[in-house]
């Protein structure tokens, strides 16, 4: 137990619903807190060197969430795995890689012009296949992704790793995270054939790369999704409201200040009276929150609870004073308004009551 306390990251390994039984404080959009979860890992290193003895109680919770954030890391952690996966597996012995329940990607992409047509990896995810092949256990793959100012096409090293992941966790993986350019593993073409090698997937948050997820493959066990304004116009026609039986939860998310609304209310045409908990990520966004809300009033005739996420606002002004039927409304900011502020937005808040009204 002690190890587990002084490891421990908050939700690292959950595939809980976000909000559906607790409200989530946190916007459930957001990538794995890296520096946290470094400052975990290097804690459990430094604890598997005290003695054999804390070693051996230590090194399964160490391994419970990886993270690949360099070629470097990527090439010892497959050494490690592969090794551990060689050795003679006994009541004794689980392989390291069978106790990985979470992996994290955190990668940048430099370049694209010494790849671009050659089918040469950079060393920075030629060791991806290698580790998911030795993960049967995994739960959890969050993935982030930087390109570079200097990438001008977006280029794509996810083959090898997607069979690999596919084979080997389709039956275990419960929560996939995608953020940044995932498309460099994640290519969208190829991710309506990666969804389906997850039926047990609960929770699916991205920023737009898997496409329209109104044409999503049958899902039965998700009950969580990500819809952005950046999918624009959906010219997908397989649809299917039957294809996500198990879905209460969402996050909507404004990825720019000027994306038009349409891929939300497309997708909540189709799933919008299923939804009980709803959250609104309008941090990057120019839209009026009482515009957003009167979407999710019209569309959602079950909502039970409502969080909004803005950058500036204070809370219990803005938009505490907006109706929504009979859901809880709540919000968060990241930062607090100036005292000067105040009475300017408790005037709006009244006017984008009156707004929302009309919706």
């Amino acid at each position: 137990m002690i190890f587990d306390w002084a490891t421990v990251v908050p939700g690292l390994l959950s595939t809980d619903i976000p909000g559906l039984d607790t409200p989530q404080s946190s916007c459930p959009g957001d990538f794995v807190d890296l520096k946290s979860l470094n400052a975990s890992i290097s804690t459990g290193f430094s604890i598997i060197r005290v003695c054999h003895q804390w070693r051996a109680l230590a090194l399964p919770i160490l391994y419970r969430c990886v993270i690949v954030d360099s070629g470097k890391a990527g090439q010892s952690l497959s050494r490690t795995l592969l090794a551990s996966k060689d050795g003679s597996e006994t009541p004794l012995h689980t392989p390291l890689g069978a106790r990985v329940r979470h992996l994290v990607l955190s990668l940048s992409v430099a370049s694209e012009l010494m790849t671009a047509g050659s089918g040469l990896v950079p060393w920075e995810f030629q060791h991806l296949a290698e580790i998911a092949a030795c993960l049967p256990s995994l739960t959890i793959l969050s993935v982030t992704i930087n390109l570079s100012s200097y990438v001008a096409c977006t280029p794509y090293y996810g083959a090898a790793f997607s069979r690999a992941l596919s084979a080997t966790c389709g039956g275990s993986l419960r929560k996939l995270h995608l953020a940044g350019a995932s498309e460099v593993l994640f290519a969208p073409g190829t991710h309506r054939d990666l969804l389906n090698a997850f039926p047990r997937l609960r929770i699916a948050i991205g920023d737009g790369a898997g496409g329209c997820p109104a044409a999503w493959p049958a899902l039965p066990e998700l009950g969580f999704i990500t819809v952005t304004t950046a999918l624009g116009a959906c010219h997908d026609y397989a649809h299917s409201g039957a294809a996500l039986p198990a879905l209460r939860c969402a996050l909507f998310r404004a990825c720019s200040p000027y994306h038009p609304l349409e891929s939300w209310i497309h997708f909540l045409e189709l799933h919008g009276p299923r939804l009980e908990v709803v959250y609104l990520d309008l941090r990057t966004s120019m839209h009026k929150v009482c515009v957003c809300v009167g979407v999710m009033k019209a569309y959602c005739p079950n909502l039970k609870q409502l969080k909004v996420f803005v950058k500036e606002v204070e809370e219990g002004t803005l938009v505490n004073g907006l109706p929504c039927g009979g859901a809880k409304l709540s919000v968060s900011a990241d930062l607090p308004v100036p005292d000067q502020g105040r009475d300017d937005l408790v005037s709006e808040s009244n006017h984008a009551k009156a707004a929302t009204d009309n919706v």
